[in-house]
């Protein structure tokens, strides 16, 4: 009797082991089952730690744009699941976003912390870093495309934003295609940032490209994959840290002479200011007016400035001029909706917490929040008050 054969006999009740195929047929439904739910909860219920922690992480922006719809999608369904009325929505550029420190350092994180405590308004933040006036406002229509009409919205304003671009920065950086999608006549008279770029591309470049764009669309984990990664490697230990650690502008000798150089000189320039639709500023400032939801109360503020850096050009008079006249334009505008407020914070903000003419300290995020905290606690009044009423924090 072969060896098989006595295995066998001694166990006469013991079923054969299957085969491998009908593995294969028994667990393949299980799989498909199990794919199918991990992509509906990944599409439905997207962690909101996953596309948002204290802001929408740049890298993965930068990257990828459409990882940005992604990351506003995912807020949206958040927002419906748990009923969520109240809710705040930072716009700006890398200012708002709280460069160059990490997450835990941003201005939303900080102004999260003041309104937990006291049931005030959810806070998100979608700045981008470098983003322009153009670029604000259609991340304003993209909130409203997936259904993001927020009780509050903060956007910062710059300086250098209200003077001529001959021809960059574009006023538009970002998000010139989408400008193009959601509001053509505003594109039809954005001059675009650069010549259109030439895709020459084969046809098999062209199916993959479709391809892969439909798998993103009905693949959930695929469409996340930048997401998914970056968590994986934090997780992990090994993920890149968002963002250097912050130093202070004035241990950074090199900075003075650095910030005088041609191309930074837009920073301050000193020609006088032209406030009339010619101006992207103005031309797309009053589109955000026009476009924000009725019950949206809007704050703009003057970005705080390093006022001791650069300190002459600071204190030229043609400078004060430009400021007071973009001031005075500001007020106007916020002056007729009362659901509009406008506030200048260009002296808010103490030298020393800055780490070079613009970008901030954590400290100094921390103040600004208290700053919009502040604020918002007066909103629905219209009123503008003057800069020092804003100085009563304490720092």
């Amino acid at each position: 009797m072969s060896t098989g054969t006595r295995a066998r006999s001694i166990l006469p009740d013991q079923a054969p082991y299957p085969s491998r195929r009908s593995l294969v047929v028994s667990v393949w439904p299980m799989f498909v089952v199990l794919l199918v739910a991990s992509q509906l909860a990944l599409g439905w219920h997207t962690p909101l730690w996953l596309v948002h922690r204290h802001r929408v992480p740049y890298e993965i922006i930068r990257d990828d744009l459409r990882n940005l719809d992604l990351a506003i999608g995912a807020v949206s369904r958040y927002v419906r699941r748990n009923d969520i009325d109240d809710y705040l929505v930072i716009l700006g550029d890398s200012v708002g976003y709280s460069g160059p420190g990490g997450p835990e350092q941003a201005v939303s994180r900080y102004l999260a912390d003041l309104s937990r405590p006291e049931g005030g308004p959810v806070v998100f933040n979608f700045s981008i870093p470098g983003a322009q006036i153009g670029d604000i406002y259609v991340l304003l229509l993209k909130l409203h495309e997936h259904g993001l009409r927020p009780a509050h919205l903060v956007i910062n304003t710059l300086y250098s934003g209200f003077m001529p671009r001959t021809p960059d920065p574009p006023p538009v950086f970002w998000l010139r295609d989408e400008l193009t999608r959601l509001d053509p006549d505003a594109s039809a008279v954005t001059p675009p940032a650069s010549p259109p770029e030439q895709k020459d591309g084969t046809a098999a470049d062209r199916l993959e490209e479709r391809l892969v764009a439909a798998a993103r669309r009905w693949l959930p984990v695929l469409a996340y994959r930048d997401f998914i990664r970056e968590a994986a490697l934090d997780a992990a230990g090994i993920a890149e840290s968002e963002g250097r650690a912050p130093e202070a502008w004035y241990e950074k000798p090199w900075l003075d002479h650095y910030l005088r150089q041609p191309q930074y000189q837009r920073v301050y320039d000193l020609r006088p200011v032209v406030l009339d639709q010619s101006n992207p500023n103005v031309y797309f400032l009053e589109r955000i007016v026009a476009a924000k939801a009725p019950h949206t109360q809007l704050l703009f503020f003057a970005t705080p400035t390093n006022q001791s850096l650069l300190a002459d050009i600071q204190a030229d008079h043609r400078m004060a001029a430009n400021r007071g006249r973009i001031d005075g334009y500001m007020r106007d505008l916020a002056s007729g909706d009362p659901r509009v407020d406008y506030v200048d914070w260009t002296t808010a903000v103490p030298d020393d917490l800055f780490v070079d003419h613009l970008h901030l300290l954590p400290d100094g995020y921390r103040l600004l929040a208290e700053l919009i905290w502040q604020r918002l606690a007066k909103a629905g009044t219209g009123a503008c008050t003057e800069v020092a009423e804003q100085r009563e924090v304490g720092y």
